[in-house]
């Protein structure tokens, strides 16, 4: 029955109940803040948000080993709670997208008896925890950033950009205060300058660098690297495997002659190479993004293509370039369908799988199947910014409407699985919002 005013007429709107009242309050208070960057105060939980939507899209599904629906979302909520209270605390502490998602968070944590111990995405094995007590460890709590460069040569930046780049010579990945990355270049063969191929990795952590832990921990003089086709060193250039107090400076081979791993203990970073068919190199750096943001500290700025991508003028489309020679002469098509076939054996998908074919297709040579697989364990593994995986193995121009809704491009043709602008508060206050619909 419509709600009466005392002099008989109808209230409309003035009749709507208290949470009523709220949701749209709490509606006109995030159109209001939405086109406000103060509130941010510096603090980016975009990647938490992103995490987020990934988790909660995977856990949609059955997943083994998690039977009930309480169960995963549970795991959603824990994955995104886990994420935030690694942000800096002082930057993120006055700020109103942080604090509103923490209350909900601890609230929903309530509702749904969840534990603050226990599974959290991406699945896998539980990351190995920074005994703070072991002196030279890395203490601060941070997210961490990966970058990669495999194949002919293929780069996903610490943003999450994914391009493919032709890079003759020696180019960075990373030079900061701490340690650089330099990868060289080369054509695969000298008959053919079609493909080009990691051919030598020189890593150089910098002496009494890392601020006070490093003063204190790292080595008083630059430590050197270097890999080169045909040779993966045990070892560091002058036969040591250790440096710095409390061995915080390592050198481990994993697989000999296929994979080492230097780890420095005070930033807690590792550079993973690994060497395919006794020929080529990839290259991998996994970094706290604490350190990342100070990365251009002592550095002459010059271009570092895991903070700056590949110049416009390097960028190979891979998608067009395939989908022509799908429809080439009939031996292209049919080396092209091997390729396929290789790639999809070995199960790579989305950018790794194109990545795979066009390697395959490029140096004729299947080793390139294992790099691209390798390539992509490990961003399953290190990277706290996931694709959003559609499990794709076939070729698609990523313009065509139904790529484009799954992938971000740029002008550029760069595709890009985690484009983040300056948008979390609005989607940090959305989430509040959505929580706070669903049960009240």
């Amino acid at each position: 029955m419509p709600c009466k005013s005392p002099s008989g007429g109808q209230l409309g709107m003035w009749c709507w109940d208290r949470g009523r009242w709220l949701r749209v309050l709490l509606s006109l208070f995030l159109l209001t803040l939405v086109s406000s960057d103060d509130f941010t105060g510096g603090c980016n939980s975009e990647p938490c948000w992103e995490l987020y939507q990934t988790a909660n899209s995977y856990y949609q599904a059955d997943v083994p080993g998690i039977e009930s629906q309480t169960a995963r979302k549970c795991t959603v909520l824990r994955t995104y709670r886990s994420c935030l209270v690694q942000l800096d605390s002082v930057l993120c502490a006055g700020t109103l997208s942080y604090r509103g998602a923490m209350r909900v968070l601890r609230s929903e944590f309530n509702v749904n008896n969840c534990s603050a111990d226990g599974p959290v995405y991406p699945e896998g094995p539980e990351p190995v925890k920074t005994d703070t007590a072991t002196p030279c460890s890395f203490k601060k709590k941070s997210l961490y950033s990966y970058c990669t460069l495999f194949g002919d040569p293929h780069l996903i930046t610490f943003s999450g950009q994914q391009m493919t780049c032709k890079l003759e010579g020696a180019w960075p990945l990373i030079d900061n205060e701490f340690l650089t990355v330099q990868v060289t270049n080369s054509p695969q063969s000298a008959s053919s300058r079609a493909a080009t191929v990691t051919q030598k990795v020189t890593v150089v952590i910098k002496g009494r660098g890392g601020g006070k832990l490093g003063n204190f921990c790292g080595s008083k003089e630059a430590v050197f690297y270097s890999a080169e086709t045909g040779s993966l060193p045990s070892t560091f250039a002058d036969g040591m495997r250790e440096y710095g107090a409390y061995n915080s400076i390592q050198v481990k081979t994993t697989q000999p002659g296929e994979q080492v791993e230097i780890y420095i203990k005070y930033i807690d970073s590792t550079v993973v190479i690994r060497q395919i068919a006794s020929r080529y190199l990839s290259v991998g750096i996994r970094i706290p993004e604490l350190v990342l943001n100070g990365t251009r500290e002592g550095s002459d700025f010059l271009r570092q293509l895991c903070l700056d991508s590949c110049p416009v003028s390097e960028r190979v489309d891979l998608s067009k370039l395939l989908l022509d020679i799908s429809q080439g002469t009939p031996r292209q098509r049919s080396s092209y369908a091997a390729a396929q076939a290789s790639c999809r054996d070995k199960a790579v998908t989305d950018f790794f799988f194109d990545s795979c074919v066009f390697d395959v297709l490029m140096t004729g040579e299947s080793s390139f199947v294992s790099m691209a697989h390798s390539a992509y364990d490990d961003v399953r593994k290190f990277s706290s910014r996931q694709p959003r995986w559609t499990n794709r193995t076939n070729i698609v121009s990523y313009t065509e409407p139904s790529v484009a809704a799954r992938s971000r491009t740029d002008r550029s043709g760069v595709t890009s699985s985690a484009v983040y602008s300056n948008t979390s508060l609005v989607r940090t206050l959305l989430f509040v919002y959505v929580m706070y619909v669903s049960y009240h």
